[in-house]
Protein backbone atom coordinates (compact mmCIF):
# COMPACT_ATOMS: atom_id res chain seq x y z
CA UNK A 1 0.00 0.00 0.00
CA UNK A 2 1.25 3.50 -0.81
CA UNK A 3 2.17 5.85 2.01
CA UNK A 4 0.63 8.86 0.23
CA UNK A 5 -2.50 9.56 -1.77
CA UNK A 6 -2.37 9.89 -5.55
CA UNK A 7 -4.74 11.22 -8.16
CA UNK A 8 -6.28 8.51 -10.29
CA UNK A 9 -5.12 8.68 -13.90
CA UNK A 10 -5.44 6.22 -16.75
CA UNK A 11 -1.74 5.31 -16.71
CA UNK A 12 -1.67 4.77 -12.96
CA UNK A 13 -4.91 2.78 -12.96
CA UNK A 14 -3.40 0.34 -15.43
CA UNK A 15 -0.44 -0.32 -13.11
CA UNK A 16 -2.15 -0.49 -9.69
CA UNK A 17 -5.48 -0.58 -7.89
CA UNK A 18 -6.82 2.44 -6.04
CA UNK A 19 -8.83 2.63 -2.85
CA UNK A 20 -11.99 4.56 -2.21
CA UNK A 21 -11.31 8.30 -2.71
CA UNK A 22 -9.86 9.73 0.47
CA UNK A 23 -10.35 13.30 -0.70
CA UNK A 24 -11.69 15.14 -3.75
CA UNK A 25 -9.62 18.17 -4.69
CA UNK A 26 -8.89 20.49 -7.60
CA UNK A 27 -5.66 21.65 -9.18
CA UNK A 28 -4.80 25.29 -8.71
CA UNK A 29 -1.86 27.70 -8.73
CA UNK A 30 -0.24 29.56 -5.85
CA UNK A 31 1.82 32.71 -6.15
CA UNK A 32 3.21 35.63 -4.15
CA UNK A 33 0.46 37.88 -2.87
CA UNK A 34 0.64 41.41 -4.35
CA UNK A 35 1.11 44.26 -1.90
CA UNK A 36 -0.27 47.77 -1.94
CA UNK A 37 2.20 50.24 -3.43
CA UNK A 38 2.19 53.98 -3.97
CA UNK A 39 0.89 55.10 -7.35
CA UNK A 40 2.37 58.23 -8.87
CA UNK A 41 -0.57 58.58 -11.27
CA UNK A 42 -3.18 57.78 -8.62
CA UNK A 43 -4.81 61.22 -8.91
CA UNK A 44 -5.93 60.27 -12.45
CA UNK A 45 -7.49 56.94 -11.41
CA UNK A 46 -10.90 58.27 -10.21
CA UNK A 47 -11.85 58.60 -13.89
CA UNK A 48 -11.08 56.33 -16.81
CA UNK A 49 -9.09 57.50 -19.82
CA UNK A 50 -12.30 57.80 -21.85
CA UNK A 51 -13.82 59.98 -19.13
CA UNK A 52 -10.81 62.33 -19.09
CA UNK A 53 -10.98 62.65 -22.88
CA UNK A 54 -14.68 63.45 -22.59
CA UNK A 55 -13.99 66.15 -19.99
CA UNK A 56 -11.33 67.74 -22.21
CA UNK A 57 -13.70 67.70 -25.18
CA UNK A 58 -16.37 69.24 -22.94
CA UNK A 59 -14.05 72.08 -21.91
CA UNK A 60 -13.16 72.71 -25.54
CA UNK A 61 -16.76 72.63 -26.76
CA UNK A 62 -18.00 74.96 -24.01
CA UNK A 63 -15.18 77.42 -24.73
CA UNK A 64 -16.00 77.41 -28.45
CA UNK A 65 -19.74 77.75 -27.76
CA UNK A 66 -19.28 80.76 -25.51
CA UNK A 67 -16.90 82.33 -28.02
CA UNK A 68 -19.39 81.88 -30.88
CA UNK A 69 -22.24 83.31 -28.81
CA UNK A 70 -20.17 86.32 -27.78
CA UNK A 71 -19.12 86.93 -31.38
CA UNK A 72 -22.74 86.76 -32.49
CA UNK A 73 -23.57 89.43 -29.89
CA UNK A 74 -20.70 91.59 -31.18
CA UNK A 75 -18.87 91.19 -27.88
CA UNK A 76 -15.13 90.56 -28.05
CA UNK A 77 -14.67 87.79 -25.48
CA UNK A 78 -10.99 87.24 -26.25
CA UNK A 79 -9.35 84.79 -23.91
CA UNK A 80 -11.99 85.28 -21.20
CA UNK A 81 -14.21 82.48 -22.47
CA UNK A 82 -11.43 79.87 -22.24
CA UNK A 83 -10.29 81.05 -18.79
CA UNK A 84 -13.88 81.02 -17.56
CA UNK A 85 -14.39 77.43 -18.73
CA UNK A 86 -11.15 76.23 -17.12
CA UNK A 87 -11.49 78.16 -13.86
CA UNK A 88 -14.92 76.71 -13.01
CA UNK A 89 -13.79 73.09 -12.32
CA UNK A 90 -10.74 74.33 -10.40
CA UNK A 91 -12.92 76.51 -8.12
CA UNK A 92 -10.80 79.59 -8.75
CA UNK A 93 -11.78 83.25 -9.10
CA UNK A 94 -13.97 84.18 -12.09
CA UNK A 95 -13.39 87.83 -13.02
CA UNK A 96 -15.64 87.63 -16.06
CA UNK A 97 -19.09 86.22 -16.82
CA UNK A 98 -20.77 85.89 -20.23
CA UNK A 99 -23.36 88.53 -21.06
CA UNK A 100 -26.70 87.87 -22.69
CA UNK A 101 -29.19 85.08 -22.05
CA UNK A 102 -27.62 82.60 -24.47
CA UNK A 103 -24.15 82.90 -23.00
CA UNK A 104 -25.47 82.67 -19.46
CA UNK A 105 -27.46 79.52 -20.23
CA UNK A 106 -24.34 77.83 -21.59
CA UNK A 107 -22.28 79.12 -18.65
CA UNK A 108 -24.79 77.88 -16.05
CA UNK A 109 -24.97 74.49 -17.76
CA UNK A 110 -21.20 74.22 -17.50
CA UNK A 111 -21.36 75.33 -13.85
CA UNK A 112 -23.71 72.43 -13.08
CA UNK A 113 -21.61 69.92 -15.06
CA UNK A 114 -18.39 71.08 -13.37
CA UNK A 115 -20.02 70.80 -9.93
CA UNK A 116 -21.11 67.20 -10.61
CA UNK A 117 -17.74 66.21 -12.09
CA UNK A 118 -15.77 67.68 -9.19
CA UNK A 119 -18.02 66.05 -6.56
CA UNK A 120 -17.75 62.62 -8.21
CA UNK A 121 -13.99 63.03 -8.61
CA UNK A 122 -13.48 63.87 -4.93
CA UNK A 123 -15.74 61.01 -3.83
CA UNK A 124 -13.96 58.44 -6.02
CA UNK A 125 -10.54 59.69 -4.95
CA UNK A 126 -11.51 59.44 -1.28
CA UNK A 127 -12.85 55.92 -1.80
CA UNK A 128 -9.62 54.88 -3.50
CA UNK A 129 -7.53 56.27 -0.64
CA UNK A 130 -9.66 54.71 2.09
CA UNK A 131 -10.21 51.34 0.41
CA UNK A 132 -7.54 50.82 -2.26
CA UNK A 133 -7.82 47.94 -4.72
CA UNK A 134 -4.99 45.57 -5.50
CA UNK A 135 -4.95 43.68 -8.78
CA UNK A 136 -3.98 40.01 -8.82
CA UNK A 137 -1.15 39.07 -11.20
CA UNK A 138 -3.52 36.40 -12.54
CA UNK A 139 -6.79 34.82 -11.43
CA UNK A 140 -7.11 32.06 -14.04
CA UNK A 141 -4.96 29.88 -16.24
CA UNK A 142 -5.84 32.07 -19.25
CA UNK A 143 -4.49 35.16 -17.49
CA UNK A 144 -1.38 33.26 -16.38
CA UNK A 145 -0.68 32.33 -20.01
CA UNK A 146 -0.59 36.05 -20.90
CA UNK A 147 2.11 36.82 -18.33
CA UNK A 148 5.79 35.92 -18.19
CA UNK A 149 5.50 34.35 -14.71
CA UNK A 150 7.24 30.97 -14.48
CA UNK A 151 5.01 28.03 -13.53
CA UNK A 152 6.69 25.18 -11.64
CA UNK A 153 5.15 21.84 -12.65
CA UNK A 154 5.91 18.56 -10.84
CA UNK A 155 7.16 15.91 -13.25
CA UNK A 156 4.79 12.97 -13.73
CA UNK A 157 1.80 14.86 -12.35
CA UNK A 158 -1.62 14.96 -13.96
CA UNK A 159 -0.99 18.50 -15.19
CA UNK A 160 2.31 17.35 -16.72
CA UNK A 161 0.42 14.70 -18.69
CA UNK A 162 -2.14 17.26 -19.82
CA UNK A 163 0.64 19.67 -20.73
CA UNK A 164 2.33 17.07 -22.90
CA UNK A 165 -0.87 16.22 -24.77
CA UNK A 166 -2.17 19.80 -25.12
CA UNK A 167 -2.13 21.58 -28.46
CA UNK A 168 -0.06 24.79 -28.70
CA UNK A 169 -3.20 26.90 -29.26
CA UNK A 170 -5.04 25.66 -26.16
CA UNK A 171 -4.91 27.42 -22.80
CA UNK A 172 -2.67 24.74 -21.27
CA UNK A 173 -0.50 24.75 -24.39
CA UNK A 174 0.06 28.51 -24.15
CA UNK A 175 1.24 28.10 -20.55
CA UNK A 176 3.89 25.59 -21.66
CA UNK A 177 6.38 28.30 -22.71
CA UNK A 178 6.64 29.51 -19.09
CA UNK A 179 6.73 26.14 -17.32
CA UNK A 180 9.62 24.76 -15.31
CA UNK A 181 9.42 20.97 -15.04
CA UNK A 182 11.07 19.26 -12.05
CA UNK A 183 10.68 16.20 -9.84
CA UNK A 184 12.30 17.95 -6.86
CA UNK A 185 9.34 18.98 -4.74
CA UNK A 186 11.50 20.72 -2.13
CA UNK A 187 13.05 22.88 -4.85
CA UNK A 188 9.61 23.82 -6.15
CA UNK A 189 8.37 24.77 -2.68
CA UNK A 190 11.44 26.90 -1.90
CA UNK A 191 11.20 28.73 -5.22
CA UNK A 192 7.49 29.35 -4.59
CA UNK A 193 8.15 30.74 -1.11
CA UNK A 194 10.95 32.97 -2.45
CA UNK A 195 8.72 34.36 -5.20
CA UNK A 196 10.86 32.77 -7.92
CA UNK A 197 7.87 31.13 -9.64
CA UNK A 198 4.27 30.12 -9.25
CA UNK A 199 3.44 26.59 -8.16
CA UNK A 200 0.73 24.27 -9.45
CA UNK A 201 -0.57 21.51 -7.19
CA UNK A 202 -3.75 20.53 -5.40
CA UNK A 203 -5.63 23.12 -3.39
CA UNK A 204 -5.32 21.13 -0.17
CA UNK A 205 -1.50 21.19 0.03
CA UNK A 206 -1.44 24.85 -1.04
CA UNK A 207 -3.95 25.69 1.69
CA UNK A 208 -1.72 23.93 4.21
CA UNK A 209 1.30 25.99 3.09
CA UNK A 210 -0.78 29.15 3.64
CA UNK A 211 -1.62 27.92 7.14
CA UNK A 212 2.01 27.14 7.96
CA UNK A 213 3.32 30.42 6.59
CA UNK A 214 0.66 32.48 8.37
CA UNK A 215 1.31 30.62 11.64
CA UNK A 216 5.04 31.33 11.43
CA UNK A 217 4.31 35.01 10.90
CA UNK A 218 1.94 35.44 13.85
CA UNK A 219 3.41 33.29 16.60
CA UNK A 220 6.06 34.80 18.84
CA UNK A 221 7.55 33.39 22.02
CA UNK A 222 7.67 35.49 25.20
CA UNK A 223 10.44 34.12 27.36
CA UNK A 224 10.42 34.74 31.09
CA UNK A 225 12.94 33.46 33.64
CA UNK A 226 10.63 30.59 34.65
CA UNK A 227 8.15 30.08 31.84
CA UNK A 228 7.78 30.82 28.14
CA UNK A 229 4.47 30.91 26.26
CA UNK A 230 3.31 31.88 22.76
CA UNK A 231 1.18 34.90 21.92
CA UNK A 232 -0.60 35.73 18.67
CA UNK A 233 0.13 38.98 16.88
CA UNK A 234 -1.47 40.51 13.78
CA UNK A 235 -0.14 38.34 10.96
CA UNK A 236 -0.22 38.75 7.22
CA UNK A 237 -0.48 36.52 4.17
CA UNK A 238 2.44 36.37 1.77
CA UNK A 239 0.77 34.14 -0.84
CA UNK A 240 -2.56 33.64 -2.53
CA UNK A 241 -4.30 30.82 -4.38
CA UNK A 242 -5.68 31.32 -7.88
CA UNK A 243 -9.49 31.66 -7.55
CA UNK A 244 -10.28 29.59 -10.65
CA UNK A 245 -9.12 26.00 -10.31
CA UNK A 246 -8.10 23.50 -13.00
CA UNK A 247 -9.50 19.97 -13.35
CA UNK A 248 -12.16 20.57 -10.72
CA UNK A 249 -12.70 16.92 -9.71
CA UNK A 250 -9.58 14.92 -8.79
CA UNK A 251 -10.02 11.69 -6.84
CA UNK A 252 -7.12 11.27 -4.41
CA UNK A 253 -6.72 7.68 -3.26
CA UNK A 254 -4.28 5.20 -1.80
CA UNK A 255 -2.48 2.85 -4.21
CA UNK A 256 -2.34 -0.95 -3.95
CA UNK A 257 -0.72 -3.69 -5.98
CA UNK A 258 -3.11 -5.39 -8.35
CA UNK A 259 -5.62 -7.68 -6.57
CA UNK A 260 -4.27 -6.79 -3.13
CA UNK A 261 -6.14 -8.29 -0.15
CA UNK A 262 -5.68 -5.05 1.81
CA UNK A 263 -7.91 -3.01 -0.49
CA UNK A 264 -11.39 -4.17 0.76
CA UNK A 265 -10.80 -3.48 4.50
CA UNK A 266 -9.06 -0.18 3.77
CA UNK A 267 -11.96 0.86 1.51
CA UNK A 268 -14.39 0.21 4.36
CA UNK A 269 -12.36 2.35 6.79
CA UNK A 270 -12.04 5.22 4.33
CA UNK A 271 -15.76 5.07 3.51
CA UNK A 272 -16.75 5.28 7.19
CA UNK A 273 -14.32 8.15 7.87
CA UNK A 274 -15.61 10.09 4.87
CA UNK A 275 -19.31 9.53 5.56
CA UNK A 276 -18.98 10.67 9.18
CA UNK A 277 -17.09 13.80 8.10
CA UNK A 278 -13.99 12.89 10.06
CA UNK A 279 -11.61 13.39 7.12
CA UNK A 280 -12.95 16.89 6.41
CA UNK A 281 -12.85 17.74 10.12
CA UNK A 282 -9.22 16.66 10.45
CA UNK A 283 -8.24 18.61 7.34
CA UNK A 284 -9.96 21.83 8.44
CA UNK A 285 -8.33 21.49 11.86
CA UNK A 286 -4.89 21.43 10.22
CA UNK A 287 -5.49 24.56 8.08
CA UNK A 288 -7.34 26.79 10.57
CA UNK A 289 -5.09 29.84 10.02
CA UNK A 290 -5.36 29.59 6.24
CA UNK A 291 -8.92 30.99 6.31
CA UNK A 292 -7.49 34.50 6.69
CA UNK A 293 -5.42 34.08 3.52
CA UNK A 294 -8.31 32.58 1.55
CA UNK A 295 -10.44 35.70 1.99
CA UNK A 296 -10.82 37.98 -1.05
CA UNK A 297 -7.79 40.12 -1.78
CA UNK A 298 -8.15 43.55 -0.19
CA UNK A 299 -10.06 42.30 2.87
CA UNK A 300 -7.14 42.93 5.20
CA UNK A 301 -6.52 46.31 3.51
CA UNK A 302 -10.10 47.39 4.21
CA UNK A 303 -9.56 46.79 7.92
CA UNK A 304 -6.27 48.67 8.03
CA UNK A 305 -5.73 52.40 7.96
CA UNK A 306 -4.24 53.64 4.71
CA UNK A 307 -1.40 56.07 5.35
CA UNK A 308 -0.42 58.29 2.44
CA UNK A 309 3.24 58.16 1.44
CA UNK A 310 5.24 60.89 -0.29
CA UNK A 311 5.17 58.86 -3.52
CA UNK A 312 1.39 59.25 -3.64
CA UNK A 313 1.86 62.98 -4.26
CA UNK A 314 4.57 62.79 -6.93
CA UNK A 315 2.04 63.02 -9.76
CA UNK A 316 0.29 66.08 -8.32
CA UNK A 317 3.63 67.69 -7.49
CA UNK A 318 4.85 67.15 -11.05
CA UNK A 319 1.79 68.95 -12.47
CA UNK A 320 2.22 71.74 -9.94
CA UNK A 321 5.90 72.05 -10.86
CA UNK A 322 5.05 72.12 -14.57
CA UNK A 323 2.56 74.92 -13.89
CA UNK A 324 5.19 76.89 -12.00
CA UNK A 325 7.65 76.46 -14.87
CA UNK A 326 5.11 77.65 -17.43
CA UNK A 327 4.14 80.60 -15.23
CA UNK A 328 7.78 81.56 -14.78
CA UNK A 329 8.38 81.29 -18.54
CA UNK A 330 5.34 83.48 -19.21
CA UNK A 331 6.53 86.02 -16.63
CA UNK A 332 10.01 86.17 -18.16
CA UNK A 333 8.55 86.66 -21.65
CA UNK A 334 6.32 89.50 -20.39
CA UNK A 335 9.28 91.04 -18.57
CA UNK A 336 11.42 90.84 -21.68
CA UNK A 337 8.68 92.44 -23.74
CA UNK A 338 8.28 95.29 -21.27
CA UNK A 339 12.06 95.94 -21.29
CA UNK A 340 12.11 96.14 -25.08
CA UNK A 341 9.18 98.60 -25.06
Amino acid sequence: MSAAIYSITENRASAMDFSEPVYIDELTVGYVRPILQSDMMGFLKPYTDEMWVGIMLGVLSISVSIYIIMQAQRYIAGIHNSMYTINIPHVTGIPWFPTGNSGRVVACTWLLMAFILSCVYRSNLMAMLVSPKVQLPFSSLEELAKTDITLWVPAGSRFHEALTAASPTSTIGRVKKNTFLSANGLQGLKGYQNGQWSLITYKGPLTYTLHRDFSQQVITLIKLPIISFPITQHGYCRFYIMPEGIFKVNLLSLGFPKNSSLKPPVDKIIRNLREFGIIDHLFQKQVSNATECLKPLGYEIERAKKALALQDFYGVFSIYLAGLVLSLASFLLELKRCVHQ
